[in-house]
């Protein structure tokens, strides 16, 4: 639980990604009503509603796992999209299009890469 809430510390420059991935298991994959799946939808609730949720979508994609937490991420970033874009100053706009493009690029070029992220499209 401690390494969960860990989670939630944006002051730190990155995060447990296998910490992330192990919520979103319990969380997804965890008995229902369990003191786990409730502690794990606790956290993964904060996590995304936190304003900088946004800024550790890179890293999640990068490092996870499990493609729930990849689809977790891609969730966070959508909402980033539909609701903060016009606010958002212009080069953290253009790093998003950048990372957003270069992401399509290699999934799309490694037809196997393609069928096992397929989620992320």
């Amino acid at each position: 639980e401690e390494l969960a809430m860990q989670l939630l510390d944006f002051e730190q420059p990155s995060i447990n990604v296998g910490t992330l991935d192990t919520l979103t298991q319990y969380f997804y994959h965890g008995r229902p009503g369990s003191a786990e799946q409730t502690m794990a939808g606790e956290v993964l609730t904060q996590f995304q509603a936190h304003g900088e949720a946004w800024t550790r979508v890179h890293q999640i994609l990068e490092e996870a796992q499990a493609s729930e937490t990849k689809f977790f991420a891609v969730g966070i970033l959508d909402t980033c999209i539909a609701t903060q874009w016009k606010i958002l100053p212009p080069e953290q706009a253009d790093g998003i299009k950048s990372f957003l493009v270069e992401l399509v690029i290699k999934l799309s070029s490694d037809e196997t890469l393609l069928a096992q992220e397929k989620v992320l499209l």
